[in-house]
């Protein structure tokens, strides 16, 4: 008798990843049966998917990707550093966004061209720096509780999946105020 059919199970069956704690708590991976051929069919389809989104992430943070947080209190101004390398890639568009998209910034911020700023969305912000020499801060000024969350700086790099991400968590702090 196998396995399979001491637990009960017997038909088409397939394998199906599931998460387990052991003793000290951390998560390990292990396998399940399962039967069902429509779920064996949708389970080789998104096993293929889940596999392609993991290597194209990693193959993206390889490329060139960081993440920080940065903190900043109410009314003071932030900037956000986003460099790369003129002599090794050219002179490339940059994005600021909220986010970074598949191929492009979300709520998008500012753009350039490689060359000059093509659009901004307000003059609270402004870019820091030298388009020329690669230097692309962000700076927002007079910072509020709506510009925390998420940012990204994307150069957008010749060839697929190498543009160089800069990601950041803004968590912004009340202001003290002083009286005398």
């Amino acid at each position: 008798m196998s396995q399979l059919e001491a637990r009960g199970q017997s038909g088409p069956f397939r394998r199906g990843l599931s998460r387990r704690h052991d003793r000290g708590g951390r998560a390990r991976a292990g396998s399940d049966m399962v039967s069902s051929p429509a779920l064996r069919k949708m389970d080789f389809s998104s096993d293929i998917l889940l596999r392609l989104h993991w290597i194209l992430t990693v193959t993206t943070a390889a490329v060139g990707s960081s993440a920080s947080t940065r903190i900043v209190t109410e009314g003071e101004p932030l900037t956000l550093s986003c460099r790369y390398s003129i002599k090794r890639y050219g002179p490339s568009s940059v994005c600021w966004g909220r986010g970074c998209g598949a191929l492009w910034c979300s709520g998008i911020i500012v753009q350039t061209d490689g060359s000059r700023v093509v659009s901004k969305v307000s003059e609270k912000y402004r870019l820091a720096g030298d388009l020329q020499s690669g230097l692309v801060d962000l700076t927002i000024t007079n910072v509020s509780r709506k510009d925390k969350g998420p940012y990204c700086c994307r150069v957008d790099i010749d060839g697929y999946f190498n543009d160089k991400k800069v990601f950041y968590t803004v968590t912004v702090v009340k202001g003290q105020y002083l009286f005398i």
